[in-house]
């Protein structure tokens, strides 16, 4: 199977909501690639988008293993999410953000899940951390610490973040 090919397809058919098709011709091409973790990828991608949650984990966790890149991260811990599985979600992304500390994404991303579960103290530790390398110019970080700072039960501290959030973008 020649990947610049279907790929094109698999795109198209996505995007025309023809799903199956769209699937049966990824998985043809992961079979021909099983060794290749972008054709993991794009199997879970459509199957995330199918809501086929516990397949799309499998799929990722095939690439993750093939090669465990910040794509694969970040895709497997959704994937997780959204099959109801937050504490696997975490896991995966603690593994992520140890082995590569400077990636932002991820941080945020486990940040946001330290969030969800009211863990404010671990979310502070997170954003703050992205706020040291990041500065005090990203709005979104600035006020996703102050909600932290809120859960905290500090709102004098969080009222701070919000107002110099909103100084950076009305």
């Amino acid at each position: 199977l020649n990947a610049r090919i279907v790929i094109p397809y698999i795109r198209s058919q996505v995007n025309l909501g023809r799903t199956a098709a769209a699937l049966t011709a990824a998985q043809r091409l992961q079979r021909a690639n099983m060794g290749v973790p972008e054709a993991h990828m794009l199997v879970g991608d459509i199957e995330l988008s199918a809501n086929r949650y516990a397949q799309a984990v499998k799929d990722y966790e095939k690439s993750a293993s093939l090669r465990f890149g910040e794509a694969a991260a970040l895709r497997l811990a959704n994937a997780y999410s959204a099959k109801g599985d937050s504490a696997a979600a975490e896991r995966t992304l603690e593994r992520f953000v140890q082995s590569n500390p400077s990636n932002i994404p991820a941080q945020r991303a486990l940040a946001s899940i330290y969030g969800e579960r009211k863990d404010w103290s671990k979310a502070v530790a997170s954003l703050e951390m992205l706020r040291e390398r990041l500065g005090n110019s990203d709005a979104l970080l600035l006020t996703e610490l102050g909600w932290a700072k809120m859960g905290m039960g500090k709102p004098k501290e969080a009222v701070v973040y919000f107002r110099h959030a909103y100084a950076i973008q009305p």
